[in-house]
């Protein structure tokens, strides 16, 4: 897809939120969790044998975003042994994913490394998409419409129906000009009309 040169488009007053991933979410949140963090604690237990003081949100972000350089500079190479073997689980080719989760675990008020509520809350916002330009919300108000028109279509045709997304697109035509139009139907063979309860309702 084409970038977006946002210094030169008409940014929306009210972006609006298209759609959240919770599955993806909830993944990142586990691999955090049962992967990340299990990890980030064997490094501190390293950390610790060095005696250089309790292991903070700095010597966290060290560890993860610069290669344990400031650590490195408090601390005899010879002594740094088994910091770096640890340190060399979160570069496991099997776990290149990781790269992308290290923002969202920190150290807290007892020294403890945990997910946050506030970064579960933007693990979530990570994987979120959002209409932020002024056209965009514009046509993501004419999907959510159309869609809801369809529905309405929908609710009285479901018997008729299957729910997928091929069934969806075969009851849609291009006419010459390019205009969505409806395919051919036999409504009259449709379940909201036959059914007899339904007849005596109307």
């Amino acid at each position: 897809m084409r970038n977006i040169d946002f210094a030169n488009t008409n940014l929306s007053q009210n972006p609006k939120l298209v759609y959240i991933n919770e599955t993806e979410a909830f993944r990142h949140v586990s691999l955090i969790k049962c992967v990340l963090i299990p990890i980030l604690e064997k490094i501190k237990v390293e950390f610790l044998k060095l005696g250089i003081g309790p292991f903070t949100n700095e010597f966290l972000n060290d560890v993860l975003f610069d290669n344990c350089s400031l650590i490195k500079s408090q601390v005899p190479a010879n002594k740094l042994a088994g910091l770096l073997i640890a340190c060399k689980e979160l570069q496991h080719p099997g776990r290149l994913e990781l790269e992308i989760l290290k923002d969202f675990p920190s150290i807290d008020e007892s020294g403890e490394i945990i997910l946050s509520d506030e970064s579960v809350a933007a693990i979530r916002e990570f994987n979120s998409i959002y209409a932020i330009t002024a056209k965009g919300v514009e046509l993501f108000e004419a999907h959510k419409r159309a869609a809801e028109a369809l529905n309405e279509f929908y609710q009285l045709a479901k018997e008729n129906i299957e729910p997928t997304p091929e069934t969806l697109a075969e009851l849609f035509l291009f006419d010459r000009e390019g205009n969505i139009i409806p395919s051919p139907q036999e409504y009259d063979l449709f379940h909201y009309v036959t059914s007899p309860e339904l007849q005596q309702q109307n």
